[in-house]
């Protein structure tokens, strides 16, 4: 019979090689706020020189400052996007057990020839991540 403990402490006393990490995906933050921006500024210009046009201001100066305006509310709206596409990947956060390897290369590929001058790499990891309290399937 296997006993799995909660305990996070108790864990890594039974396995001090192994620690407990949170894997999830999350989208990248600029390409969303240069998205939010180039529709912004297109629905400037669309707006701009699809009105009539203004006896004050040129189509340029109109298009200008619709611009930045549109381009302020089209970040907004993509961090509100960001924002909710990361609270629906978080929802699949997985947690697993990370297990430490001694003597296995850095993914640099440093290892043996680091470790003969001196220098600490630290130890490597072999790619075996255990959901917690599992057997390894998922």
């Amino acid at each position: 019979m296997d006993q799995h403990s909660d305990d996070p402490q108790e864990q890594r006393a039974q396995n001090p090689r192994s620690i407990d990490v949170e894997v999830r995906r999350s989208p990248r933050f600029w390409p969303f706020m240069a998205v939010g921006a180039v529709l912004g500024f297109i629905a400037a210009l669309i707006s701009a020189y699809t009105g009539e046009p203004h006896q004050e201001f040129t189509r340029g100066s109109v298009a200008a400052f619709l611009a930045v305006i549109f381009g302020i509310i089209g970040v907004f709206l993509a961090c509100l996007a960001y924002l909710l596409v990361d609270r629906s990947l978080r929802r699949r956060t997985r947690r697993l057990q990370a297990v430490r390897v001694d003597g296995a290369s850095t993914p640099d590929g440093a290892g043996a020839a680091d470790r003969a001058r001196g220098r600490d790499v630290g130890g490597g990891f072999d790619g075996d991540l255990r959901p917690e309290g599992g057997d390894g399937r998922s």
